[in-house]
């Protein structure tokens, strides 16, 4: 028994003195350089790390019977949260016309969602309401979306564009062009 818990000491024990590695140490390095490298990484890669990116959230007022601002400029590929308050004393309605068709989303406040075959067909939201949608939209190109209410000729536009991931290089912020959705 003294001989089996010695053992396993071992396993634990690096001693760089005298050259001594274990088995835990060479696994532990090994899982840390995978990490660091993946196992099949090209130099691109490994010049870029890859970076979390928190949700966008762009905002959209619903006043006059106009979306405010319009249009919203979206990057391809990154969570976005849209947050749409209306400011009307009247019901209105958020209807993507073909743009969120097939996509996940996640619906949140005091907006009624409807769904279809595709995915979000409408959400109404009630004066003085809010409502967000999340999701992360994938195909570049331009959408409408529109108010389909009695009455209600409204219309907005949202620009889906490929931008690169949020880097820093040579003093120069390649991010996502934040001011443009604020």
């Amino acid at each position: 028994m003294t001989s089996l818990l010695s053992h396993q000491r071992h396993l634990f024990r690096w001693d760089p003195s005298n050259g001594d590695v274990s088995l835990f140490s060479a696994i532990v390095r090994t899982i840390v350089l995978m990490a660091m490298y993946g196992s099949a990484t090209t130099l691109a890669e490994t010049a870029w790390p890859a970076v979390e990116q928190a949700v966008l959230q762009v905002e959209v007022v619903i006043k006059a019977r106009q979306f405010q601002p319009s249009p919203l400029l979206l990057p391809a590929g990154r969570e976005v949260e849209l947050v749409l308050k209306n400011q009307d004393a009247e019901l209105h309605a958020f209807v993507p016309l073909r743009f969120l068709d097939n996509l996940a989303v996640h619906i949140d406040g005091s907006g009624a969602p409807q769904f279809g075959d595709r995915g979000l067909v409408r959400l109404l939201i009630p004066s003085g309401g809010w409502a967000s949608i999340r999701f992360r939209p994938q195909t570049t190109g331009v959408y409408q979306y529109r108010c389909d209410l009695p009455g209600h000729q409204m219309l907005g536009q949202i620009v889906v564009e490929s931008f690169p991931v949020s880097h820093k290089s040579e003093g120069q912020d390649h991010s996502f062009p934040h001011d443009i959705v604020q």
